[in-house]
């Protein structure tokens, strides 16, 4: 499936391969694809709405040409993602996304987009549809969103050597409670830091 890292089409409706998949706390790196790092979809006449949640994961450095986390579901006889959930993650050099979306969830209800950190040199790169929540989310540049923060690469403890901890705290999140409440490190959200790293 064009070189994706994780493939969650689904496969006549509730037979989907990904369907209340958790994704989180991994490092993407480095990777390209010809639609997406997570590619979301249900085939066409399918109906299917798959439910994902990927939260504390870095995705750094990826060529996509649909998006990083792309769903195609925008055709009537489609699927939409319904009830997914991207939170505290960190997303930089976002500007390989060839001009698409870094985050695509343009049908479907319930989906949240939240505390998430951007660096990317073309903006935030978001599609989103009346279904989606974009809340608290940072970004060096073109922020978006409710409650969003302007930020820098000085906000990392070494963004030239991929060090993407945190060496000043970001305005404070949303308290999204248990699991989420876990970042990339094991360390415990008390200030709900934005991006993959609970401030320390």
């Amino acid at each position: 499936y064009h070189g994706e890292i994780i493939n969650c089409y689904s496969i006549n409706g509730a037979n989907s391969r990904c369907d209340n998949a958790i994704i989180r706390w991994n490092h993407f790196r480095d990777a390209s694809s010809q639609t997406a790092t997570v590619a979301i979809a249900s085939e066409i006449g399918d109906g299917f709405a798959p439910t994902l949640e990927i939260y504390g994961n870095i995705f750094e450095n990826l060529d996509t040409t649909d998006g990083m986390v792309g769903f195609l579901g925008n055709a009537s006889n489609e699927g939409d993602c319904t009830d997914c959930k991207f939170y505290n993650n960190t997303i930089v050099d976002g500007g390989l996304f060839n001009g698409s979306d870094g985050v695509t969830f343009p049908d479907g209800s319930g989906n949240d987009i939240r505390n998430n950190l951007w660096i990317s040199p073309s903006g935030p790169s978001m599609s989103l549809g009346s279904g989606s929540t974009n809340d608290r989310n940072a970004f060096n540049q073109g922020a978006s969103g409710t409650n969003s923060q302007t930020i820098t690469t000085s906000i990392f403890v070494n963004y030239a050597g991929s060090d993407y901890r945190l060496a000043t705290n970001t305005n404070a999140g949303a308290n999204l409670g248990a699991p989420y409440d876990t970042d990339l490190l094991g360390n415990t959200r008390t200030t709900w830091s934005r991006g993959a790293y609970e401030f320390q």
